[in-house]
């Protein structure tokens, strides 16, 4: 799905960072790097996504403040399997294989 298409649809997806990303997310296992979750010993064989705008600044915000930076929030188009870690509206988050950055969202 492009960019545009997924903008339209209205089923975005967004990941939130503090770290300048190009093209691929990769989960903390295959990349090595840190994760500023404390404390998260499971699924480091994912990355974790949301519906939800206002979570991912909260998360690029905890980012920034473990890894410096300036907060980010990349739109993302899942790949491989989703599974729902959590389905509240307004804080729901999807763990993926990969996710594939088309965008970057204004806050």
């Amino acid at each position: 799905m492009k960019l545009k298409e997924i903008l339209e649809s209205g089923d975005k997806y967004y990941h939130g960072t503090s770290r300048k990303l190009k093209g691929l997310i990769t989960p903390p296992m295959e990349h090595g790097l840190e994760i500023q979750e404390r404390g998260r010993k499971k699924n480091l064989d994912k990355v974790f996504i949301t519906k939800d705008l206002g979570s991912a600044n909260i998360y690029a915000g905890r980012a920034k403040n473990v890894f410096g930076g300036k907060p980010v929030v990349y739109i993302v188009e899942p790949i491989g399997k989703m599974t729902t870690i959590n389905a509240a509206k307004g804080t729901t988050v999807f763990a993926v294989d990969k996710a594939k950055i088309i965008g970057v969202a204004k806050p």
